[in-house]
């Protein structure tokens, strides 16, 4: 799983109930915590389809193949099939072709 909570309301919404005194605390606890559920049942958790969902920007790690088909990203329409060849055209950064 990626987790990019660095704004606020994200970072309570990931450690709402536990505080760590370092980091590698913090790194060791979701760690065990993330071993706990299969990546299905972590984005099931965090992508809106569950009745307990928190908006962490926690996704799943994926691969360009499923990135092209994950749900957040078709939504956005992030990819664009040409050919044989996948491109992203959506946003301004780098683009990504495979």
């Amino acid at each position: 799983m990626a987790v990019g909570a660095l704004e606020p309301k994200f970072n309570q919404n990931l450690f709402e109930a536990d505080v760590y005194e370092s980091p590698r605390e913090t790194i060791a606890e979701m760690e065990r915590i993330f071993k706990s559920k299969t990546r299905e049942e972590w984005t099931t958790l965090f992508d809106g389809e569950s009745v307990v969902r928190k908006n962490a920007c926690v996704t799943p790690v994926l691969d360009i193949d499923e990135a092209a088909e994950f749900k957040h990203n078709l939504e956005r329409e992030s990819f664009s099939k040409e050919g044989t060849e996948k491109q992203n055209l959506t946003y301004t950064c780098r683009t990504v072709k495979y």
